[in-house]
Parts: structure tokens; C-alpha cells; sequence
């Protein structure tokens, strides 16, 4: 396997992890509104978006570490690219 295939694959594993870890944000946040709605008179409503606050930072977070990510995988893959049409010309 080439490096840019290495490098690739792994950017892809990468982008993966990361975007399981944003639908777990999400599915978490779903998961505490709904049992905010369901047990919202025993809950304390201002620890519920505190947590809330917090799940939506990390997935933030994370939602800006994908970004980077595949600002990174488009360099790499345009580098890649132009040594492809360079040792085409040779």
C-alpha cells in the first residue's frame, strides 16, 4: 500500500471516529431531553442544561476537529493529486 493510501485510510478512520462521536452527542442530548420531559418535576432543571450545555461543547468540540480533519484530508488529497499529474508529465 502507497503512503498517500496509508495516510488516507487513515484520515478516513479519523473522520469516523469522530463523527460516531458527534451522533453520540446527539443521541445523548436527545436522551436527556426526553427524560427531562418525562421526569422534569424531580429533575433540577438548571443541572439539566448545565449538562445539556456541556454535551453540546464537547460535540462543538468535536464538530470543529472534523473540520480541521477534513480540511487536512482535501490538502492531502490535492498534494496527492498534483504529484499524480507531475509524474504523468514525466
Amino acid at each position: 500500500m502507497s503512503d498517500s493510501m496509508e495516510i488516507n485510510e487513515q484520515f478516513v478512520l479519523e473522520e469516523d471516529e469522530l463523527v460516531k462521536r458527534i451522533f453520540t452527542c446527539t443521541e445523548t442530548s436527545a436522551m436527556v431531553l426526553y427524560l427531562f420531559y418525562e421526569k422534569g418535576q424531580t429533575l433540577d432543571a438548571k443541572t439539566v442544561e448545565d449538562i445539556l450545555s456541556a454535551i453540546h461543547n464537547i460535540q462543538q468540540d468535536l464538530e470543529t476537529e472534523l473540520l480541521h480533519l477534513r480540511i487536512e484530508k482535501t490538502i492531502a488529497a490535492t498534494l496527492h493529486k498534483k504529484e499524480l499529474k507531475s509524474k504523468k508529465k514525466d
